[in-house]
Order: structure tokens, then C-alpha cells, then sequence
């Protein structure tokens, strides 16, 4: 249980580091996209 646990929080650290740098990659194009 306890890895399972540690586990799951190793791979959310991943999918959080990977969401932030798709944010780095996107924001930039935000003002862009809300202009159409």
C-alpha cells in the first residue's frame, strides 16, 4: 500500500512537470488564439 502510494505520487510529479511545460510552450500563444 505504502508503495503504491509512492508510486503513484512519483508518477503525478511527472505529469505535473509534464502539464507545466506544455504551459511554458502554450501560454505564449494564448493572447494569439484569444484574438481570433
Amino acid at each position: 500500500e505504502r508503495w503504491h502510494r509512492l508510486a503513484f505520487s512519483e508518477a503525478d510529479t511527472d505529469f505535473l512537470r509534464m502539464c507545466r511545460r506544455l504551459e511554458g510552450e502554450l501560454l505564449p500563444l494564448l493572447p494569439n488564439l484569444r484574438l481570433r
